[in-house]
């Protein structure tokens, strides 16, 4: 909650007709130094937000994007297997689309990184073109695969949108509009 309340672009929501949420993926900015704490082991994840974490709008400039929850409801029904396809490849296009117009990219371009918890995890994350690097060496993601793509410019995340465009672009439409209650702004792709 840290994350959205102080980055507002920091959530992508899949929601269906009703406004019923079945999908999500959030993603937290940083500045390099922090995250390379974190990556030798000097920093927990919990100790990474509490000092490095960017809020919005610094968090727009950021070098380092890291991909943290990716959840998908379909994992709960195996008979959804070809849905599930479909809403990853929104969530990646939604995801993408939202750093590609709210996110300035320095000249030497951004790091994403994300951890692959499991085997579908991994795979949406290939889908971003990230690639194993190295293990998690301590923590409650001990063992767990680090995966990155480091100097990402706006041409690489526009060839990944792409890719996904013509599947996705008829199922749902991008949306930053605020949730519930008075709270900050968030990205929104509903499925339609």
């Amino acid at each position: 909650m840290k994350a959205f309340l102080s980055d507002p672009y920091s959530l992508i929501c899949l929601q269906d007709q009703d406004e019923q949420i079945f999908a999500f993926i959030d993603y937290y900015a940083f500045e390099r130094n922090h995250f390379k704490l974190f990556l030798q082991g000097d920093y927990t994840f919990d100790s990474l937000l509490m000092g490095g974490l960017l809020a919005h709008p610094q968090a727009r400039k950021a070098k380092v994007v890291y991909l943290a929850t990716i959840l998908n409801l379909s994992f709960l029904l195996d008979s959804m297997r070809a849905e599930r396809r479909r809403q990853n490849g929104i969530l990646v296009w939604a995801t993408v689309s939202a750093i590609l117009e709210h996110h300035t990219f320095p000249p030497d371009g951004i790091d994403i990184y994300s951890i692959g918890w499991d085997k579908g995890g991994a795979a949406i994350l290939k889908m971003f073109g990230l690639q194993p690097v190295s293990r998690v060496m301590r923590g409650q993601a001990e063992g767990k695969w680090i995966y990155c793509k480091r100097g990402v410019h706006k041409r690489d995340l526009e060839a990944i949108r792409c890719r996904y465009q013509k599947r996705c672009e008829r199922w749902c439409e991008l949306d930053v509009r605020p949730p519930a209650g008075p709270a900050p702004r968030m990205a929104d792709a509903r499925g339609v």
